[in-house]
């Protein structure tokens, strides 16, 4: 009888256990570049311009993110460039479009 008892403890022990397990899982995918991108950065345009790197923007007609190719921008006198990046906020993380700031 008493072995049966342990048995039965130790059988409700590891149910609980794994469910609570369960729960705390998490897999977060994601991929950087995708097979097949090609990145050819064209002849420079003129003396003041900057490349803005292409990016990953979601698509809400397509439900997916799709690659966005990078182009030359012109110069803006008293700003300077700041390329897209991510921002850490209360329960995350934001992705920041590249802008212009003032110096």
């Amino acid at each position: 009888m008493k072995k049966l008892k342990i048995i039965f403890f130790a059988l409700i022990a590891s149910m609980f256990m794994s469910l609570t397990f369960a729960h705390a899982q998490i897999v977060i995918r994601e991929r950087l570049v995708a097979p097949g991108v090609v990145v050819v950065r064209p002849a420079c345009p003129g003396p003041h311009h900057i490349w803005v790197e292409g990016e990953w923007r979601w698509s809400r007609r397509e439900g997916r993110y799709v690659w966005a190719n990078g182009y030359w921008l012109k110069e803006r006198f008293g700003h300077e460039w700041v390329p897209g990046h991510w921002v850490e906020v209360e329960g995350g993380v934001r992705w920041e479009g590249g802008h212009w700031r003032r110096l």
